[in-house]
């Protein structure tokens, strides 16, 4: 199983007041916990998914710049599983970029699932009976 990390990074902020995403938490900029996330699964091509707006703002990670922006988290999936479909990777782990407590143990469970259950398209955990969509791995079977 070859993995992207996509790490939905494109959002106004707005109820925010400013970008959330690079205030700082625990010492390091609010994104850098799911990236982080996804580098301790062992995930080794991770990819920042953002508008031209803030594309020069994640200097040293590679960037998909959204060909319309502020479409929405669906949306940035589609543009980076397309960008990506000719690297070879056979799923992509989506990551929001303000998530504070994320950590790698979420990441390797999907991934050991996703092994597990290789005829399955997409794996999405689920907090207090919601499932979340935003923090899923994603088979690229999925793009059509």
């Amino acid at each position: 199983m070859k993995v992207a990390g996509l790490l939905l990074a494109g959002g106004r902020s707005s109820r925010y007041g400013k970008q959330k995403l690079f205030e700082t938490y625990k010492n390091e900029p609010l994104f850098m916990k799911s990236v982080r996330a996804m580098c301790e699964a062992g995930i080794d091509d991770v990819y920042v998914v953002t508008n031209k707006e803030l594309v020069s703002d994640f200097h040293t990670l590679p960037t998909i710049c959204e060909q319309t922006p502020f479409e929405g988290p669906l949306y940035a999936l589609f543009e980076g599983m397309t960008r990506l479909k000719e690297s070879g990777f056979s799923h992509f782990q989506v990551l929001a970029g303000d998530l504070p407590e994320i950590d790698a143990s979420m990441v390797k469970y999907l991934m050991k699932t996703a092994t597990a259950h290789d005829d399955s398209d997409i794996f999405l955990p689920e907090h207090l009976g919601r499932l979340q969509p935003l923090h899923g791995l994603y088979h690229r079977r999925c793009l059509p």
